[in-house]
């Protein structure tokens, strides 16, 4: 056979079109893999969003619970439509596990780096008999006349709301009245972590769009009794002056939890 007709043979082999069968497979393949596309892409979007927002240890591992599951469904979406073949389908269980092995190790990787926050009392609010006779015994010690209290807690936290109910019996034991004898649902225009004191306030030239400008609130008897009584129970206390609170009246609000 002369060079020039294997070269000619061999032009003619590169350049041969695909066989209607041929591109009925890949016709097929693309339809596989589209229909994996359309049945997984848009569920990404449920382990990303859980791991943007994921916040302490719990949102950790549901962000890695979440993410096995995808993967788990992913695994089957592809055996059900594109690797149906056994020793593909062992190849890619095999790969499977070691992606979710991965899934698992980086959730304990990144619990490892998530601090527990704490107060120095303990759990946030929850307070033990001597804690709770320590902070009545403030109270008591006052000898002025008291001021009324409201205690309050944001609306959309039920279990904040619940964790400051204690406190409204323990004003009371301490000869305080509270407002209504309840906890009042409040949302602050500035929101803020711990607990926050609110006391009337005025000032004659206030600008509000001057972050430096402040505010005078009285230091009351009540006022100074009730952050001393925060004080002894390792809880501190912020003020802040409300000029549309009654002068006789303690506004105390409990926001979440601080981190330090």
């Amino acid at each position: 056979m002369s060079r020039a007709s294997r070269k000619k043979r061999s032009k003619t082999h590169k350049t041969r079109k695909p066989s209607a069968e041929e591109s009925k497979h890949r016709n097929q393949d693309e339809h596989r893999w589209r229909k994996v596309a359309a049945w997984t892409v848009p569920l990404v979007v449920v382990p990303v969003t859980l791991a943007l927002s994921a916040d302490g240890r719990t949102g950790v591992w549901l962000t890695v619970i979440v993410s096995v599951v995808f993967l788990v469904y992913v695994l089957i979406i592809l055996e059900w439509y594109i690797w149906r073949a056994k020793p593909e389908r062992n190849r890619l269980r095999l790969a499977s596990v070691f992606v979710i092995a991965f899934v698992i190790a980086a959730g304990f990787i990144w619990q490892s780096r998530i601090e527990w926050h704490s107060v120095p009392h303990g759990l946030w609010l929850a307070l033990t008999d001597d804690e709770k006779h320590k902070f009545v015994e403030v109270l008591l010690s006052q000898t002025e006349t008291r001021e009324r209290i409201m205690i309050a807690c944001p609306p959309m936290n039920e279990q904040l709301c619940i964790s400051a109910t204690p406190f409204v019996d323990l004003f009371k034991r301490g000869r305080f009245i509270v407002e209504n004898d309840r906890v009042d649902r409040v949302i602050l225009g500035k929101p803020s972590a711990g607990v926050t004191l609110f006391k009337y306030g005025h000032a004659d030239a206030f600008d509000p769009q001057d972050p430096d400008q402040g505010k005078w609130v009285r230091q009351t008897a009540s006022l100074l009794t009730v952050q001393q009584a925060f004080d002894a129970i390792g809880i501190e206390v912020k003020q802040v002056a409300d000029e549309s609170f009654p002068p006789d009246i303690i506004g105390i609000f409990f926001g979440v939890e601080p981190r330090k």
